[in-house]
């Protein structure tokens, strides 16, 4: 699973501890951009006999939407220059994929072999991501 393309909109409601000191929550929506890369190949063992076979490997990517809430911390350091710490969680909808592959069974010793079709579906219980921020900020 590979996450890309994260897009958040959010509000930030503070309290100035003291007119140097702010502490501040987030709340908001998320989005992110979830790629799933399926299997590229497939080895199966039948009478002691392992055969390896290609899949199409493909990747399927959807949008997950989701809440964002944070909490931060802001300080001034001299005048403008200030430093910062944040922790965010976002939580998303849970994503699913399915792949449709072909399979071949050979059973050797009875000359037997045969083709089908197989859905392959991946069901993932929740896709979450936290994020922590330290940094310097100027403001004009």
């Amino acid at each position: 699973m590979k996450l890309s393309n994260r897009f958040n909109l959010f509000v930030t409601p503070a309290y100035a501890i003291d007119k140097d000191k702010l502490v501040y929550l987030k709340a908001g929506y998320s989005q992110v951009t979830a790629q799933y890369n399926h299997e590229t190949s497939e080895t199966r063992t039948l009478n002691r006999v392992s055969t390896t076979e290609a899949r199409n490997g493909r990747s399927q990517s959807s949008n997950q939407g989701g809440y964002l809430v944070g909490l931060g911390y802001k300080q001034i350091i001299t005048s403008g220059l200030y430093g910062f710490v944040e922790g965010n969680y976002m939580g998303y909808s849970a994503p699913s994929y399915s792949n449709n592959t072909t399979t071949r069974a050979s059973d050797t010793l009875h000359g037997v072999s045969s083709t089908g079709t197989r859905t392959v579906t991946a069901n993932f219980a929740s896709l979450n991501s936290f994020q922590a921020l330290i940094g310097l900020g100027y403001a004009f």
